[in-house]
């Protein structure tokens, strides 16, 4: 995990990683909570059919536990509602070519 404060990038990435660090993700995005200062990261682990959704606070990277979370949507886009407080990811598709249209929304947790 590399972070900046606006200068130069530091890698923040433990030596050993934690069990509930993902593996690597294939089409995932990344996008700013500004007010409960995380950085949510949204993707699929590789090989994975759906998506998982993790929070870094500055030190730690945690698994957001959601009873549904969207399909495998690689290239989709994500951005963060301050006024209501949610992010919203939308579209994206399969690596076989199938687009997807929908959106989806996630609260605080």
């Amino acid at each position: 995990m590399w972070a900046s404060d606006g200068g130069a990038f530091v890698n923040r990435t433990p030596s050993v990683l934690p069990g509930t660090w993902p593996l690597a993700l294939a089409g995932a995005v990344a996008v700013h909570d500004s007010q409960r200062r995380v950085t949510r990261l949204i993707g699929a682990p590789l090989g994975a059919s759906s998506f998982g959704t993790w929070e870094w606070d500055g030190g730690s990277l945690l698994p957001v536990v959601s009873p549904t979370n969207p399909q495998g949507q690689f290239g989709a886009a994500a951005a963060y509602d301050p006024t209501r407080n949610v992010t919203l990811l939308f579209g994206g598709g399969t690596s076989a070519g199938l687009n997807y249209g929908d959106t989806w929304e996630l609260g605080a947790t």
